[in-house]
């Protein structure tokens, strides 16, 4: 019997200075309103990602953990 896992992370801007790219890179390119750019900023500020952002380290870190426990 095998036995399959999937681990699916879109990512995320690593800081607040990367959310301009993040953002633009999820909309394809097409232009961003600055009000709806400021937003998003204000809620990755709001939540402490000013100079990292955790979100990217514990997906690989719960990654890395399910590869050992499975023995992968």
């Amino acid at each position: 019997m095998s036995a399959a896992v999937v681990l699916m992370a879109y990512g995320s801007p690593e800081r607040v200075a990367d959310v301009p790219a993040y953002y633009a890179d999820i909309r394809g390119g097409r232009p961003i309103p600055p009000e709806r750019l400021d937003d998003l900023v204000a809620r990755y500020r709001a939540r402490g990602s000013e100079d990292a952002k955790p979100r990217n380290a514990i997906t690989e870190a719960t990654r890395a953990a399910l590869e050992t426990e499975l023995g992968l």
